[in-house]
């Protein structure tokens, strides 16, 4: 790289000690932070797999004897209640690209087409502050926030998932959307129904133009990469073994304001169908043995005049 080049990565972690953990002294506040700045990022994601990964570590036989035998050797300790909390973090991405393959099986030699995600940056902050959690009243606890805004998104179908940055594209999207996620991880769980993560995914107004198999690979990228039947298929396909359902409640809750999108048989072809919906909230509750699921919507669709 040239002088004159951006770094493509800056990394700065600190650690910050002090003699004392006192935290209504101190106050509560993270223990260490880590800053990155990462310039043109290129990412496939198999949320299939990471979930998978998590769920391999807290369920497997492996991990079950890890902690038989670390409780042995050591016993377990009571931490102060500022000494539990993850690092604080200050993520910038410049220009990532996002590829998300529709499965496990489109991530190989014969892989299919996939669905690209191109924001114009992606920013990662967290913050300790004290919220309520689903099912858990008007008691405000300690949680650590996660925010990830993904400003000016472009959506688009590309030939592979190991097809470079330049290769054609189809949009999808008629112009650039935004989406904004948030989670909590509850550090206080005063009782077994606390929710050990809450998460909130909002959306702009997206406006979709696209042909029947285009729509086809993104409802394949939502049920095989982004649901659980996708961390099932990749147990069956020998990734992580069989998974169990977290014992852990987890809330989820999706927010669509507006969505429009125009069906064609073809690229070029005349509109079939144009499917409005005008508003979409999900909630999501799971843990090991119960599984909670709302959806309310207002859907539309407006078929084109004879002839036309």
């Amino acid at each position: 790289l040239s002088r004159a080049a951006a770094p493509p990565f800056r990394f700065r972690y600190q650690r910050l000690l002090t003699m004392s953990y006192d935290a209504a002294a101190l106050g509560v506040r993270y223990v260490s932070e880590l800053r990155l700045d990462i310039h043109s990022f290129r990412l496939v994601w198999l949320q299939c797999w990471l979930l998978g990964g998590f769920d391999y570590i807290e369920h497997s036989v492996l991990a079950a004897v890890l902690r038989c035998g670390a409780n042995r050797i050591a016993p377990r300790l009571v931490r102060p209640l500022n000494r539990r909390r993850p690092a604080g973090m200050h993520i910038v991405i410049d220009a990532p690209t996002l590829v998300l393959p529709p499965g496990v099986h489109a991530v190989g030699a014969h892989g299919g087409a996939c669905l690209r995600l191109r924001p114009k940056a992606m920013t990662v902050r967290n913050a300790l502050e004290r919220a309520p959690l689903p099912g858990c009243g008007d008691a405000r606890l300690l949680v650590d926030r996660v925010a990830v805004e993904l400003p000016d998104l472009a959506w688009e179908i590309v030939s592979s998932w190991d097809a470079p940055d330049d290769a054609p594209a189809s949009a999808l999207a008629a112009a650039p959307s935004w989406l904004r996620f948030a989670s909590r991880r509850s550090i206080e769980r005063p009782t077994e129904r606390t929710p050990a993560i809450s998460t909130c995914m909002e959306l702009s107004e997206l406006r979709f133009d696209a042909c029947i198999s285009q729509y086809e690979i993104l409802w394949r990228v939502f049920r095989q990469n982004f649901s659980r039947r996708g961390r099932v298929d990749a147990g069956a396909a020998g990734v992580w073994g069989i998974l169990a359902r977290s014992a852990l409640v987890k809330c989820n809750r999706v927010e669509l304001p507006r969505v429009r999108a125009v069906v064609r048989r073809a690229a070029a072809a005349a509109p079939l169908v144009a499917v409005e919906l005008r508003e979409m909230v999900t909630l999501v509750e799971s843990s090991q043995l119960l599984g909670l699921v709302h959806v309310a919507l207002r859907l539309e669709l407006d078929a084109p005049a004879a002839g036309g």
